[in-house]
C-alpha cells in the first residue's frame, strides 16, 4: 500500500509539473537506443516467402502493379492494425497492402528478429493505391491522424513512425 501511495504521489507531482517539454521527449527517445549496423542481427539473403494474393483484398501482394497505381510505405506502429485501417478508407482507392519491415540493417528479418529491436527495422505497410480514387494527401492525413509520432519508442524500436514514397 505504501508503494502505491509513493507512486501516486510521483504521478501527481509529474502532473502538476505540466506536459513534458520537447527536450524531455527527445531525451526519452535517446534513452531507447537504436541498434547500430555492427550490432544488428545478420538476417538472411533469401526473401521470406509470402502469399501471391492478399487474403482479404484478393489482389496481388507484389508488383508489377496495374498502370497508374502508386506505392507508399507507411510505418505508424503495429502494422496489422495499420493495414486494417487502410482497408477501411472510403472510395476503394487502396488496391493492395502488404505488411513487413522497412529500413534497418538486417536483410529479410523475421517477425521475432524485428521485434527484438536488434535489426533497426520498423513495422510498415506497403500501400498500393489508385490516385484517381484516393490521394496521397488523404493517405497521409489518415497516417498522421491514426497514431502519435511523439510516442518515440515506447513500444520498442520496431514501432517508430516513418513514411516512404515512390513515383509521387
Amino acid at each position: 500500500r505504501n508503494a502505491i501511495n509513493e507512486r501516486l504521489s510521483k504521478v501527481m507531482e509529474e502532473a502538476r509539473a505540466g506536459p513534458p517539454s520537447i527536450f524531455s521527449l527527445i531525451k526519452e527517445q535517446l534513452r531507447n537506443e537504436i541498434v547500430t549496423q555492427s550490432q544488428a542481427l545478420p538476417g538472411r539473403a533469401d526473401k521470406i516467402e509470402i502469399s501471391k494474393h492478399h487474403f482479404i483484398l484478393h489482389t496481388p501482394m507484389e508488383g508489377p502493379w496495374p498502370d497508374g497505381m502508386k506505392v507508399v510505405v507507411l510505418a505508424n506502429g503495429c502494422f496489422w492494425g495499420s493495414e486494417k485501417g487502410l482497408w477501411r478508407l472510403p472510395g476503394g482507392g487502396v488496391f493492395s497492402t502488404a505488411v513487413g519491415f522497412a529500413a534497418g540493417y538486417t536483410p529479410n528479418p523475421s517477425y521475432n528478429e524485428a521485434c527484438s529491436g536488434s535489426t533497426g527495422s520498423t513495422e510498415a505497410v506497403q500501400v498500393v493505391y489508385d490516385p484517381c480514387k484516393i490521394s496521397l494527401a488523404d493517405l497521409l492525413r489518415w497516417f498522421w491522424e491514426s497514431h502519435d509520432p511523439t510516442q518515440g519508442m515506447g513500444q520498442g524500436a520496431a514501432y517508430t513512425s516513418s513514411r516512404w514514397s515512390s513515383g509521387v
